[in-house]
């Protein structure tokens, strides 16, 4: 990749997951691209995100996707751009498709199709069980052909330039400097905040950057409280939480608790397939009936060579743990995924700030509603990439005249541990604004998170540094909206006071 940057660009992307590679490659050719990530290229939710995308190519089955949406939504969704992300997926799976992106097909070369919670009918394209991966790997093979494009790891971007006419650049630390890299438009696709909290199915660099450096500069945030928490992470003593796609319920994978009973036929008439909001409360609700946390994904039923070629990958990560998905049931326990609140956009990912764009999990579109349903949020970062890019091109925005600054400050030594700190955040996160939550726990979280931020030190010219200081203001963005939100609502549910 290329390592070297010039002081001004037309476009800065930051984020190398679906969100902002797309971008990048749907902008106009003639304008001088900058897609920079603070670690290497292929780390992102994106390239972690095993289940698929779903996507209505049949116009006959829009309604459907549609309507299953919004049910898993709770109606809370933008019904109006729901309906068009819907209708302009297939179009913007195409694009993925003709860039080099592929996806699993029959022997006539048609697209396999699976099926995953919430979702009425097989509609979710995939690759596998590394869907993510190969979208990366495809996006990123694109983007080293167009000349254009300028793609620089290891950049922590610290902050949005803004005045009063609005964007013109970002400040980044690159090589232990700060610099100054201008531009007229600049485009979030960050990512989620899983780091926020103690488990998570997220990448490391989930951190939530993207929504606090938004909020410092004065961008509109909406919906923070409603945060997803995937019902089936591997859970394994001494192992990180392995997500455990969806599609393996799709394709008749089987909850059941320690005494073996296939329980969600009690909690939702989809059973295994209901939305993930619901399944992680019949989880939690099993789980306090028998006084333990052991509960199973059992695909024992299935032909073991079927499961060896459709999840492979998960078969793999399993077997390093110990456990036969062929012959033992799977461990699991519901852990952070995903959040559907994020920075206010419109119809064309601008933000309320001249030339500042979001797009992907960073963004709040509304189509999610209160709770995503299964991978409908690669075709929201798909569609929305061809939309922030289409608009940019067709606009023009001086850039304010600004001396590119490089300014050399060694990092403090203080007696600070910011390790210990993130520890600290994470832990409170995890006790008190998990699945359930009640009034009580989450003000008391936000007074410790409180303290936690009157504790920092005066600035530290280090990237974890600048990563706590983000996680601790997302963290009391979703706290607040939690708080003002007295009412359960999809993914937001309130247990008492």
């Amino acid at each position: 990749m290329q390592q070297t940057m010039s002081t001004t660009y037309d476009i800065i992307i930051i984020g190398t997951g679906i969100a902002g590679l797309s971008t990048g490659l749907n902008v106009d050719p003639s304008k001088k691209v900058l897609i920079l990530t603070k670690d290497m290229p292929r780390v992102s939710n994106t390239n972690l995100a095993q289940g698929g995308i779903a996507v209505t190519f049949d116009p006959n089955y829009i309604e459907s996707h549609v309507q299953d949406t919004l049910k898993t939504g709770n109606f809370y969704n933008d019904e109006g751009r729901l309906r068009k992300m819907i209708q302009e997926g297939g179009a913007a799976i195409n694009t993925l498709i003709n860039w080099g992106v592929n996806f699993d097909r029959d022997d006539k070369g048609k697209l396999l199709l699976t099926k995953e919670g919430g979702h009425s009918h097989r509609r979710i394209i995939h690759y596998k069980d590394t869907t993510g991966e190969e979208i990366v790997k495809g996006l990123l093979a694109a983007c080293k052909e167009r000349s254009n494009i300028h793609l620089v790891d290891q950049v922590f971007v610290k902050d949005i330039l803004c005045n009063d006419q609005g964007v013109y650049g970002v400040e980044v630390l690159y090589k232990q400097s700060l610099c100054e890299i201008l531009s007229q438009h600049v485009v979030l696709a960050t990512g989620g905040i899983g780091e926020i909290y103690a488990n998570t199915t997220n990448a490391p660099i989930s951190t939530g950057d993207g929504l606090a450096m938004a909020y410092r500069a004065g961008a509109h945030l909406q919906d923070m409280e409603f945060v997803q928490f995937h019902p089936t992470a591997l859970n394994v003593p001494g192992h990180s939480h392995f997500l455990i796609s969806e599609a393996v319920r799709g394709e008749g994978g089987i909850l059941r608790n320690q005494e073996g009973q296939a329980f969600m036929e009690a909690y939702h008439e989809l059973k295994d397939l209901a939305p993930r909001s619901v399944v992680s409360k019949a989880i939690y609700d099993e789980s306090k009936k028998q006084g333990s946390q052991d509960i199973y994904l059992d695909v024992t039923h299935m032909e073991a060579s079927y499961i060896l070629k459709r999840f492979p990958n998960i078969y793999k990560e399993c077997l390093k743990r110990g456990i036969d998905i062929t012959k033992d049931w799977i461990p699991i326990i519901p852990v952070q995924h995903y959040i559907m609140g994020g920075i206010q956009t419109d119809d064309h990912g601008k933000t309320n700030i001249a030339g500042l764009y979001a797009c992907g999990e960073v963004a709040c579109t509304r189509v999610h509603g209160a709770n995503r349903m299964a991978s409908n949020s690669l075709l929201e970062a798909a569609v929305y990439a061809n939309r922030v890019a289409d608009h940019i091109n067709q606009s023009q925005r001086p850039v304010r005249p600004v001396n590119w600054e490089l300014i050399n400050r060694s990092i403090q030594d203080v007696n600070y541990d910011i390790h210990l700190a993130r520890k600290r955040l994470r832990q409170v996160m995890g006790d008190s604004v998990f699945i359930f939550r009640r009034m009580s726990d989450l003000k008391s979280a936000l007074e410790e998170i409180k303290l936690l931020t009157e504790e920092l030190p005066a600035e530290l010219m280090c990237e974890s540094y600048f990563e706590l200081k983000n996680m601790l203001l997302v963290s009391q963005l979703i706290i607040g909206g939690a708080i003002e939100r007295k009412e359960s609502l999809g993914s937001h549910i309130i247990e008492g006071e």
